[in-house]
C-alpha cells in the first residue's frame, strides 16, 4: 500500500460553519441543500446561493466541497432528484456523496464527470460490496462505522485504486 495523506473532512451545516471548517484546516467539507441530504438540518440552513458561495470560498482556498445526496428517495421523488443532481452539478462541487445503488447510477448518468463517493449509510463492511459499488462508478467509499482496520486493509488489498 502506498502511503497517502489523510484528508480531513468536516461537516458544513451552513455557510458560516463551512468557512470556519476551511479556515481552521479542513481539507474538504460536506453538506447539502435539500431533503435528499441526510444532513437534513444543514439542508435547511444552506440555500442554493449560500451553498454556491461556500463552494467558491472553499475553492479559492484550495479546498474541496462534497455534496451530500445520500437520502433514500421514493419513486414519486425521482424527477425532483434528477433536477437536484443537475443543479448540484452546475455548482461545480468536487464530488457527490450518495448512499444507494440507484442514486449512484442516476448521478453517474446525469453528471458523468463528477466523482462519486459512497456514503457510510450504504454500510460497506467487506470487499465484495466495495467491489460492486466501485464497478458502478464509486471512486471513494466511506465505509460503515463498525468496520475494523483489518477489514479496511482487506478492501484496499482487493481494490487498490479505490479510495477509502
Amino acid at each position: 500500500m502506498k502511503n497517502e495523506k489523510v484528508e480531513l473532512l468536516a461537516p458544513a451545516g451552513n455557510l458560516e460553519k463551512l468557512k470556519i471548517a476551511i479556515d481552521y484546516g479542513a481539507d474538504a467539507v460536506y453538506g447539502g441543500v435539500s431533503h435528499f441530504s441526510l444532513r437534513i438540518r444543514s439542508g435547511k440552513e444552506f440555500t442554493l446561493d449560500s451553498f454556491k458561495e461556500g463552494i467558491e470560498y472553499a475553492h479559492k482556498k484550495g479546498r474541496k466541497v462534497y455534496v451530500t445526496i445520500n437520502g433514500f428517495p421514493f419513486n414519486s421523488q425521482i424527477d425532483l432528484l434528477k433536477k437536484h443532481i443537475k443543479t448540484m452539478a452546475s455548482l461545480n462541487p468536487d464530488a457527490f456523496i450518495v448512499a444507494t445503488p440507484g442514486v449512484l447510477k442516476l448521478a453517474h448518468q446525469i453528471a458523468p464527470n463528477m466523482p462519486l463517493h459512497l456514503s457510510t449509510q450504504a454500510n460497506v463492511l467487506n470487499y465484495l460490496d466495495a467491489e460492486v459499488y466501485h464497478s458502478m462508478g464509486a471512486t471513494r467509499i466511506i465505509t460503515a462505522r463498525e468496520i475494523s482496520l483489518k477489514d479496511l486493509k482487506g478492501i484496499k488489498e482487493h481494490l487498490p485504486n479505490l479510495e477509502i
